[in-house]
């Protein structure tokens, strides 16, 4: 019994070895390491890491990835420049499942006239992430002008209730907890590098509690909640609306240092009827203006462009994150609503141009059939 247990065991071994050489060969994603390296409350990757990122079980838009000096993907150098703007959010400003020069913030960099726009995003922070890293944008570069990216997850994963944030959190007395995360372990970085492992928890996002919700949630009711708009549209918990408030506060505290917010239009439900699917958009739009900060909501501009052209503005039916073509036309309305830090001189014979990601993007559309 024994020997055959050991025969088993070895077998299984050899499997797992097996699929481990195979995943190294294909675009798994690698190790990110994210961390506390430059500031207590501000995560980021470690300065100078190298690695690889795709898009679900097929590996879909691999990209290596390097990040910079502070942290963040590209590796564009941060530099002090009285015209940069910091670009925050989550994964829809690091948009790592695209080639760099077709990410948001080089494409408003560019229309900029190359003054700088710097992209700190980081996937999985949400509001109260946002203001730790305008405060180090601010100690450390000097930036005085920020855009910041929400999304409709972002209100609720701001609770700590939720558990899905970076740095920071509103607890259930409406305080702000700031966290700070214990060192990891060498086991940890060890496990961190295994191409296996990196596929079934950061890809197939395969976890002991994923795995318990399958069992306790209905798929179907899931679904029918995700696709039915007045579900997610419907009035918003009182925890959220202290979020949001709390969260526009600590905006007007800061004048004035200038603050636009982008609300994600969710590109991937473009011809729906109302303006915003989602209730906590809905409401950080609305108090937003109500309290004179500058917002802009691209979404009837990406529907048009969305008729216009019959194309889709998200990466793809497995990716809701917006396209190239969708960051063109964001861009557009960004540049037309948004605060902008004063462009030098030197830059206005190329300010306000198309970049040209996208104008080989829109002379490729005109080519086609």
């Amino acid at each position: 019994m024994m020997r055959k247990t050991s025969w088993l065991a070895l077998g299984a071994l050899s499997c797992l070895m097996a699929i481990e050489i195979v995943l190294h060969i294909l675009p798994t994603p690698t190790a990110t390491r994210f961390g506390q390296y430059f500031d207590p409350f501000v995560t980021t990757y470690p300065a100078g890491l190298e690695f690889r990122s795709s898009t679900g079980w097929s590996m879909l838009n691999a990209q290596w990835q390097r990040s910079n000096q502070y942290g963040f993907i590209p590796d564009q150098p941060f530099e002090r420049s009285p015209e940069a703007v910091a670009l925050i959010g989550d994964s829809l400003v690091e948009q790592s499942m695209l080639a760099p020069s077709r990410r948001l913030a080089a494409i408003l960099q560019e229309e900029r006239g190359d003054a700088p726009v710097y992209a700190m995003g980081i996937p999985g922070s949400s509001l109260f992430d946002y203001l730790e890293r305008i405060r180090y944008a601010r100690e450390k570069l000097g930036i005085e002008t920020f855009w910041i990216v929400i999304e409709r997850a972002d209100v609720r994963e701001s609770l700590c209730s939720g558990g899905v944030y970076t740095d920071a959190c509103m607890d259930a007395k409406g305080e702000i907890m700031r966290v700070r995360k214990p060192p990891r372990g060498v086991l940890h970085d060890a496990l961190a590098h295994s191409s296996l492992l990196q596929y079934f928890l950061g890809v197939l996002r395969l976890s002991p509690e994923r795995i318990l919700a399958v069992f306790r949630d209905s798929p179907a009711v899931a679904k029918a909640v995700a696709a039915d708009p007045a579900s997610r549209a419907a009035a918003l918990p009182p925890a959220q609306s202290r979020v949001i408030d709390r969260f526009l506060d600590a905006l007007d505290a800061m004048k004035p240092v200038k603050v636009g917010l982008v609300i994600d239009p969710e590109v991937s439900a473009l011809r729906r009827q109302e303006e915003f699917a989602d209730s906590s958009l809905a409401q950080m739009y609305r108090r937003a203006q109500q309290r004179g900060i500058a917002v802009v909501h691209p979404w009837q501009a990406l529907a048009r462009e969305s008729a216009e052209t019959g194309l889709e503005m998200r990466v793809g039916p497995y990716d809701a994150h917006w396209n190239p073509l969708g960051n063109c036309v964001i861009a557009g309305e960004v540049l037309a609503t948004l605060p902008a830090a004063a462009i030098h001189p030197d830059h206005g014979s190329g300010a306000g141009r198309s970049a040209a990601a996208c104008v080989a993007l829109m002379a490729g559309l005109r080519r086609s059939p």
